[in-house]
């Protein structure tokens, strides 16, 4: 039964992830999940978080700073000479990276 649990809260936090939280209630999602970029880091530990961070690109250490200041889509698209598309698209590899990195240790 303990296996069927981690398993169910696994599939739900794909999804949760996958479908909900990076396209239509994302802060919703990451709250819930304790995964907030403002509040948690991504779920991540300090050390976590670290190796995570020196692992990132400049404009990507930019992207999540941004994100993290409560900057909409646009503005940090603007800022960064990108389509909305492509920072969508960004924050869904760095969010994903942050939960492989959680679910490895």
């Amino acid at each position: 039964p303990i296996k069927q649990v981690y398993r169910l809260r696994e599939k739900i936090s794909y999804h949760a992830t996958r479908i909900f939280a990076l396209k239509h209630q994302p802060e919703l999602v990451a709250s819930w999940l304790e995964t907030s970029l403002q509040e948690h880091n991504l779920g991540l530990t300090p050390s976590q978080w670290n190796q995570y961070w020196q692992s990132l690109t400049p404009d990507r250490q930019q992207l999540l700073e941004a994100l993290r200041s409560g900057q909409s889509i646009e503005a940090i698209a603007s800022e960064l000479n990108w389509k909305t598309n492509q920072v969508m698209g960004e924050w869904s590899k760095l969010y994903l990276a942050a939960q492989a990195l959680r679910s490895a240790s």
